[in-house]
């Protein structure tokens, strides 16, 4: 291992204003700049110090360290997870602002379900260097407006490939197999994990889509094309050896990117494939499960949030027999091929705006427990957000997060920012029972919303459920735009389908 470069020698007059400068000079984070903030605190100067302290990169190091070999370490995480950052979508781009990199990073860590400190540490490193999806986690705006869940860029099959209303019909061909497994072995698995998608899509209480799938004749006359291949395979994207070797195993093209690749699948077969989930022990690559996780890509379906879902970007050793839909999985298929939904609208909500991930982490234990409201128990020490009169910026961000995730127009994010508000009223009192005492009266906190909006640009699906909402309100029934539509019932239910049987 080569010995870590010498810091620089920064005498104690130093200000924080003189590496301030250096960082905004040099622009991107790079190790040359950490270390003239570690040789400036290393020296004295209290502005470096403070800075250091926020300085993502360094967290193995304190101030009053003396220069050692763990530098070498410490650059090659910092270039390992910027790299990771970099790839599946978290930077915006290459040379991001201190600030930017510490966002990127929180939510990156959230991602991968370690403690979101905005520090480059082993638990992050270890989690990042799990195998994974090639696909991108984060799609800016940049490059095209993303709609929720599991969806990618509004990526869904033409009407040509359905039969009847909500009934999709897609071919499957495999052109390329693997030698590390029998022909026989892989079409079974095959099979099996598109029967996994048409019998897990639906939701009970909502309107379904039916998934059929067959196998083509030919690769001419199949939808998706699944292969194995080595290097440069005929597109893009090519398998070969890089940093990333060990985490990448496969890519799949989404149903709009342009023919004859859409909706393909391809597997890198520089790896080591089985099908018994004993195989990983032997270093093995578990194809059952890579397989379900990218036939959700080819169906439109981008990643989830959420680690209990199929569309997590890390893959998992589950045998198919043992996959259970996460009810993201589930509203993904639901909201891309049937439309928008109120349902779907609270599954996103309880993603998106309440924190919930780490607290679904402890479920497993719970639910196991006797306890008479599993539901309520997970919520007990959660910090649940409440719009309030004299603080609106949870509506702001609301607002931003429905028009950029849901793909609702602006009259449309600001008339559903209230049904969220409402909603968030109705948990804090769900969970407090008759404890709950706020702040300020519900009906002067979440008054619904006074207005009509006599048009919208966006899809007919939303629109549909805009006036359904409003008839309701009209008729004199309860409806998402009344506070006391979110009551016990409702949220028992709610919770029913959301938490993870």
């Amino acid at each position: 291992m080569p010995p870590a470069p010498p810091l620089l020698n920064l005498d104690t007059s130093c200000v924080s204003s003189a590496s301030s400068a250096h960082w905004r000079q040099r622009g991107p984070l790079d190790v040359q700049s950490a270390r003239v903030v570690v040789a400036a605190a290393n020296s004295g100067c209290r502005g470096a110090r403070m800075l250091l302290m926020s300085l993502v990169v360094l967290l193995v190091a304190t101030v009053d360290a003396a220069p050692t070999a763990d530098a070498f370490h410490l650059h090659h995480n910092f270039e390992f997870v910027r790299s990771q950052l970099e790839k599946f979508g978290y930077l915006r781009n290459t040379a991001p602002t201190l600030h930017e990199f510490r966002a990127a990073l929180k939510l990156f860590q959230d991602v991968l379900g370690v403690e979101p400190s905005g520090e480059i540490d082993e638990a992050t490193v270890l989690a990042a260097r799990r195998p994974r999806c090639s696909q991108q986690d984060v799609h800016r705006p940049a490059s095209a407006r993303k709609k929720r869940f599991t969806l990618a860029l509004q990526s869904k099959w033409d009407k040509k490939h359905f039969t009847g209303e909500n009934e999709l019909l897609l071919k499957w061909f495999i052109s390329t197999y693997t030698s590390d497994i029998d022909r026989p072995s892989i079409r079974a698995t095959v099979r099996k994990a598109f029967q996994l998608w048409s019998a897990q899509s639906n939701i009970r209480t909502q309107k379904k889509v039916t998934l059929r799938f067959e196998e083509a004749a030919s690769q001419a006359d199949s939808d998706i094309n699944i292969l194995w291949a080595e290097g440069e395979h005929g597109d893009a994207h090519k398998f070969g050896k890089s940093e990333d070797k060990e985490i990448v195993l496969a890519h799949t093209f989404f149903p709009s990117y342009a023919s004859p690749l859409n909706g393909d699948i391809h597997f890198d077969d520089a790896e080591e494939w089985g099908v018994e989930v004993t195989a990983v022990d032997s270093g093995k690559r578990f194809f059952p499960y890579v397989l379900a996780h990218e036939i959700g890509h080819a169906l439109g379906l981008h990643h989830s949030r959420k680690q209990e879902a199929l569309m997590y970007p890390y893959y998992k050793s589950i045998p198919l027999d043992e996959i259970v839909f996460d009810i993201d999985d589930k509203c993904g298929m639901n909201w891309n091929y049937v439309g928008s939904s109120h349902f779907c609208l609270f599954v996103w909500l309880m993603s998106e705006i309440v924190p919930m991930q780490r607290a679904l982490d402890d479920y497993s234990h719970m639910r196991n427990t006797n306890h008479r409201s599993p539901a309520k128990r997970l919520l007990k020490n959660m910090k649940i957000p409440r719009c309030t009169p004299s603080n609106n910026e949870l509506q702001k961000v609301t607002e931003k997060k429905l028009m950029k995730n849901l793909h609702f127009n602006a009259d449309e994010a600001r008339k559903y920012t209230e049904v969220v508000c409402n909603f968030l009223t109705g948990l804090h009192v769900y969970r407090a029972g008759a404890n709950y005492s706020p702040d300020e009266a519900i009906d002067k906190e979440f008054a619904g919303v006074n207005h009509e909006v006599s048009s919208f640009s966006a899809a007919t699906a939303v629109r549909r459920m805009l006036r359904h909402a409003d008839q309701l309100r009209h008729d004199g029934q309860l409806s998402v735009f009344d506070a006391r539509y979110f009551d016990e019932a409702f949220f028992d239910g709610f919770f029913t389908a959301f938490l993870p049987s």
